[in-house]
């Protein structure tokens, strides 16, 4: 029978080796969230940005995809995924909303990054927008990482309507769906707690989820839906996961239906 110095001998290199574990996604967890190394390896070509209007403007802290529409426009406000380059989705809702004013933040415009310094710059990109546009409904997009984005500045701004692709009640939450043997909620500096926001927000909703998301499973989602304050549609797309549903035209439809509606805007 061990005895408690022999069984402490034992464990004790386990829990060092937990501890070093630990640590180390710790201080990879930004790199782990925010791949714009996968982002900046698929930009979007320089003449599909050009064939949508489609220019790239600074802000006082970061840098954005814009597209004027014509006076008194509503404007949409795009907030993409963790390794989505922006151009590429501004180059993605032109088209759907061809006579808006388009805004996209870009995530990558430098090596700062994290839920405070996005929540700032979505704020900058919203006041920008309100500024040139002071009588337009604003209006956002997120998908996937975006939509905690969304969240945040829903929180601090007047947001019209968000169309929210593969949501999450809290990204710390996802994170622990595929780390469950570590303390994440307690390593996580960028915890997205998206259903916190939206459980006392009057924003109006729309949800689309991937039926075999993997990433963002449908239990997070469902997290979220639960608790959502002013959800009006939730549609989930039956064939699809985290990544074919960006391809789907489904998608499309769902966007261009779904949040003129919410902000109030005749199609």
């Amino acid at each position: 029978m061990l005895t408690m110095a022999a069984l402490a001998k034992l464990l004790l290199p386990l829990g060092l080796a937990y501890v070093a574990i630990a640590a180390v996604m710790w201080l990879m967890q930004d790199r782990l969230i925010f791949r714009g190394d996968v982002a900046q390896a698929y930009p979007a070509p320089a003449a599909e940005l050009k064939a949508h209007a489609l220019t790239r403007r600074p802000l006082p802290d970061g840098v954005f995809y814009h597209r004027a529409g014509p006076p008194g426009a509503p404007v949409v406000l795009g907030f993409g995924g963790n390794a989505q380059d922006a151009g590429a989705l501004a180059v993605y809702l032109a088209p759907l909303f061809p006579t808006w004013n388009l805004y996209v933040l870009d995530y990558y415009s430098d090596d700062a990054r994290g839920q405070e310094v996005l929540t700032r710059r979505a704020v900058a990109l919203y006041d920008l927008a309100r500024a040139e546009h002071p009588s337009a409904p604003v209006g956002g997009v997120g998908i996937s990482l975006g939509t905690g984005v969304t969240a945040q500045l829903a929180a601090h701004r007047p947001v019209a309507g968000a169309a929210l692709v593969m949501p999450f009640d809290a990204l710390w939450k996802v994170a622990r769906a595929h780390y469950p043997w570590l303390p994440v909620k307690w390593l996580s500096r960028h915890p997205f707690d998206s259903a916190a926001v939206w459980a006392t927000s009057d924003v109006p909703l729309a949800v689309i989820s991937a039926a075999n998301d993997t990433l963002v499973t449908p239990d997070r989602t469902a997290g979220l839906l639960r608790v959502a304050k002013n959800l009006r549609v939730h549609e989930q797309a039956p064939g699809t996961d985290h990544s074919s549903l960006l391809a789907d035209p489904r998608l499309d439809a769902f966007l261009k239906t779904h949040l003129p509606a919410l902000m109030g805007v005749p199609r």
